[in-house]
């Protein structure tokens, strides 16, 4: 006896039930080419993406992401101020999709606050634009941040 949904499927499809009424190979593709193809009107049109230039150089590629990173910063106005020469610099690792995988300091400022607000950051934006292939090798090792008070003062 065959299955009942093996049954369901014959008869939606106008199939024979059982496999000794299956039609000849060449039947079944004139059958399954027959099957009209509905489209959705409604569908969205699928773009391709375009492919990342894949020799981008490095400092344009880690001005982007240092850019966003810094637009993330809130640091103490009132700290810098007292202490304008105040500096950071940080070591972020970037996967080839642009998480972030890893930090590590490479100089820390001596105020942890400050410091704190440089990691802050960094977790705040957390995935930025993936590298082109070209710097995946460089930047999944790490690109550096750099924190700087002067900087943020002259900016602000």
């Amino acid at each position: 006896m065959a299955h009942p949904a093996s049954l369901l499927l014959a008869v939606l499809l106008g199939a024979p039930a059982h496999a000794d009424d299956a039609p000849a190979a060449g039947d079944l593709d004139t059958l399954l080419n027959s099957i009209p193809t509905i489209e959705n009107p409604d569908a969205p049109v699928q773009q391709d993406e375009p492919e990342p230039d894949p020799d981008v150089p490095l400092d344009v590629y880690g001005g982007q992401v240092r850019a966003q990173v810094l637009a993330a910063w809130k640091p103490s106005k009132g700290l810098i101020k007292k202490n304008p020469s105040i500096e950071t610099r940080l070591v972020v690792s970037i996967a080839d999709d642009g998480s972030f995988t890893g930090l590590k300091p490479l100089k820390l400022s001596g105020d942890k606050a400050y410091d704190d607000k440089c990691v802050k950051a960094i977790n705040a934006v957390g995935t930025v634009a993936p590298p082109p292939p070209n710097l995946r090798p460089i930047v999944s090792q790490g690109l550096e941040i750099r924190f700087s008070g002067a900087e943020w003062l002259r900016a602000h």
